[in-house]
């Protein structure tokens, strides 16, 4: 059985990362049409993930907003038009 849910750093606003990240269980995505979904195994945090959460980079987030920039893992799904094999 497939997992509904993942854990995820999910921030609403922008600040201090110590002081608007929060853990969440949110709905595991659906790769759409040219999309692979990746089990992340491990994420850097890097100074650009800071200034993401910060609001100062140059891409801005969508609230209520998943935190991460970067990060590796394996292929678990691909959406249509996408032939990566998985895993």
């Amino acid at each position: 059985m497939e997992k509904q849910t993942m854990l995820a750093a999910v921030f609403a606003a922008t600040g201090d990362a110590q002081q608007v990240i929060e853990p969440q269980q949110v709905p595991v995505p659906k790769p759409a049409k040219g999309e692979v979904l990746v089990r992340i195994e491990a994420s850097p945090v890097q100074p650009a993930d800071l200034m993401f959460i910060g609001g100062r980079y140059r891409i801005k987030p969508q609230f209520p907003q998943v935190a991460g920039l970067e990060g590796c893992g394996v292929v678990v799904a691909c959406g249509e038009g996408v032939d990566v094999p998985t895993g």
